[in-house]
């Protein structure tokens, strides 16, 4: 996000909600302003112009509903989400047809939510920078932090349940070869087959743990390291020795947070020899 604070609204007529999400939003960075209902959110937004409002639909005196009415028709508007345990298909549709920009179903995990908020405030930041935006960071920088805020949601869900699981390994995996590092780079510097030239995801040349699982999520197998060649919002690329396994649970290295991690459960696509390695795709999922 920005060095300037995100101004955002919370609407909630229960105040322990309202605290809730404020925390969660201000550990993300955003200053949080509240307000009780949808009457007095107009009157705190036009004094002081939120970039994100985000409401309850069921409220005295104005309820959400109206209130996402009202605020779809100012110029600029902000971005506008909300979070309701009203779970009616016909009215979530609506509301997204209306040009609400997210609703989220109560109760809902307080990471996520402020994951996805920081993901929907860094998007629109991008889309008013406009091409100038190219100017304040490094297109490698805008893609990192783009995709970060895109697997952030996910890496949440399950990071959980993929520390307990590589608990017992630590760092006691040794770490791909420096050959195989070595290696690596030349055959990226080569680029003789196109096939193989990274360029539709973010290039990184990092240690992924990998452990292999079932759709449950319990291991079938020891867990491993593996070398991430390319990462992008869907999917890894990996280069290994090793066969492929149906699904990998996968933790790697945060690109833009230093001492950070990404998580992930991921399904194996495709497994091909190359030269003595094995190029691995997995696609990213969530599990039942």
């Amino acid at each position: 996000m920005s060095e300037e604070l995100q101004q955002a609204l919370i609407v909630d007529d229960d105040p322990s909600i309202r605290a809730q999400l404020s925390r969660a939003l201000q550990a993300k960075g955003f200053a949080c302003d509240s307000a009780a209902d949808g009457a007095e959110a107009l009157q705190r937004f036009h004094r002081g112009h939120h970039q994100l409002v985000v409401t309850d639909l069921r409220m005295p005196n104005m309820n959400g509903y109206t209130l996402a009415t009202e605020l779809l028709n100012v110029s600029p508007r902000p971005l506008l989400v909300v979070l309701t345990g009203v779970s009616e298909p016909a009215i979530v549709r609506d509301l997204l047809m209306r040009g609400v920009d997210d609703v989220i179903t109560k109760p809902c995990d307080l990471n996520f939510f402020a994951a996805k908020m920081t993901a929907l405030t860094e998007c629109e930041q991008r889309k008013q920078a406009g091409p100038s935006g190219s100017l304040l960071m490094s297109d490698e920088s805008v893609r990192a932090r783009q995709l970060e805020a895109e697997l952030e949601p996910l890496s949440l869900c399950v990071s959980d349940s993929i520390r307990d699981l590589l608990k017992s390994a630590g760092e006691a995996i040794p770490n791909p070869s420096d050959e195989l590092s070595s290696y690596v780079c030349r055959l990226r510097k080569r680029g003789a087959d196109k096939q193989h030239h990274l360029s539709s995801g973010l290039e990184i040349l990092s240690p992924v743990t990998c452990l292999p699982v079932n759709r449950q999520s319990l291991p079938v197998g020891s867990p491993f390291k593996m070398l991430g060649i390319e990462v992008s919002a869907s999917s890894m690329r990996l280069l290994h020795t090793r066969q492929k396994k149906e699904y990998l649970a996968l933790r790697w290295p945060s690109l833009t947070e230093a001492k950070s991690w990404r998580h992930a459960i991921a399904q194996v696509q495709s497994c091909r020899p190359l030269n003595h390695l094995y190029e691995i795709v997995v696609d990213f999922v969530m599990l039942d």
